[in-house]
């Protein structure tokens, strides 16, 4: 089953957009980062292992920047989420950028 979890438009602070349960294993589907401001804006992913914190050692995206009135699909191939990880997301400037995630969950 098809899951679309949204966090919103993505502030300066990290937040977490989804927690993969302790049952099984979640795979990412799709990213869509839209920005429908006048400036251009980096975004920050990580997938957070269990009990963890974003950092740099596991950022899917850092300082990508989504450029101005621009929207961007990313179909991340392979991205699994164990047990109890996390994707957590911010932006450089806040406000900015909206973050929807689809994954796939057992129905």
């Amino acid at each position: 089953m098809l899951k679309h979890v949204v966090l919103g438009t993505l502030k300066t602070v990290e937040e977490t957009v989804f927690r993969a349960d302790s049952n099984a294993p979640v795979r990412v589907k799709s990213f869509w980062i839209a920005n429908a401001s006048s400036s251009n804006d980096d975004l920050y992913l990580y997938q957070v292992p269990s009990g963890g914190s974003a950092a740099t050692s596991n950022a899917l995206f850092y300082a990508t920047t989504i450029r101005a009135n621009a929207s961007t699909v990313v179909d991340p191939a392979g991205i699994v989420l164990e047990p109890g990880e996390s994707l957590v997301a911010n932006s450089a400037n806040g406000g900015r950028l909206v973050l929807h995630v689809y994954i796939e969950v057992a129905s």
